[in-house]
Formats: C-alpha cells, sequence, structure tokens
C-alpha cells in the first residue's frame, strides 16, 4: 500500500510508500515493477524512467568513494555505457553519490544513491533522448525526503 499527494507544480505526486521511510516526487504514480519488493517505477509523458530501488544497507558500515565508484562502474558496464560524469555528496549527513551514463545506442541514464545506516536508496533517470532533462531529474533527484527517525532510514 502506498500514499500519494497530488502536487501542484507540473502535476507530480509525492510518493511515500508504507514502512520504508522515504518519500520522493514522481511525475505519475509509481508502479511496482517486478521482481520484487523495494523496487518502484513511473514514466513521465516524454517515457522517461524515474526508477527507485530501496535495499539494505550494512548497519554502520559507510561507503568510501572508492566502493561508490565500484558500484558506478558495475552499473556503467550492466548498461553497456561509459560514466560521463560523477560527484560526492552528502545529504542529510549520509553518504551520497550521483553519476551519468551515456550507452552506445543513445539512451542516458543518471542514478543518485544515498546510504543511511540501515539502507541504500538508488534514485535513477532514464532518458532515450540523448539528452539529461536535468530539470526534472534534478526535481526528482533532490525530493528525496526521509520520513523516519535517523537512526531507523
Amino acid at each position: 500500500m502506498m500514499l500519494t499527494l497530488p502536487v501542484l507544480a507540473e502535476d507530480w505526486i509525492t510518493f511515500r510508500p508504507l514502512n520504508q521511510g522515504f518519500s520522493a516526487q514522481l511525475p505519475a504514480p509509481p508502479k511496482h515493477p517486478s521482481p520484487g519488493p523495494g523496487q518502484w517505477q513511473a514514466f513521465d509523458e516524454k517515457s522517461r524512467l524515474y526508477g527507485i530501488v530501496v535495499t539494505s544497507s550494512t548497519p554502520g558500515l559507510e561507503p568510501s568513494e572508492a566502493q561508490l565508484t565500484t558500484i558506478m562502474e558495475g552499473v556503467a558496464k550492466q548498461s553497456n555505457g561509459s560514466i560521463k560524469e560523477k560527484r560526492f555528496f552528502k545529504v542529510k549527513d549520509f553518504q551520497a553519490c550521483e553519476f551519468r551514463i551515456a550507452t552506445l545506442s543513445g539512451q542516458v541514464s543518471a542514478t543518485r544513491i544515498v546510504v543511511t545506516p540501515h539502507h541504500r536508496y538508488v534514485l535513477s533517470f532514464v532518458s532515450s533522448t540523448r539528452n539529461f532533462d536535468d530539470g526534472t531529474m534534478k526535481k526528482f533527484f533532490d525530493s528525496l525526503q526521509f520520513t523516519l527517525s535517523k537512526t531507523s532510514i
């Protein structure tokens, strides 16, 4: 079960899945893709994908930039692309990174990973227009909010 609330600006919705500890804004109601829990995706009118994956992380283990780079490289290899940009930063005092990938087929994707004491939040934006739409991608990435106490997320 999930709660979605309309957002006036651009008709985006606030997605707040029950017992997941976060909310994010999406351009359309998300769907639960297979295979399992903790994964949602939505598409906008231009068929761009907005994805959210929440997994458990090792409590008390903050990943290094080298470990996050290894994750980035794995994602790039899996998508048959190359990393075009990457950066490391903090979100609410949690380790985070963001990177952009371009594939040989012309698809582009951007991913933001935020690692909290108990979870890894992965937000993905994918477009086949060979163009990063920084406006909607940034709105999506920046909308991630934690709704539980710091010790629970």
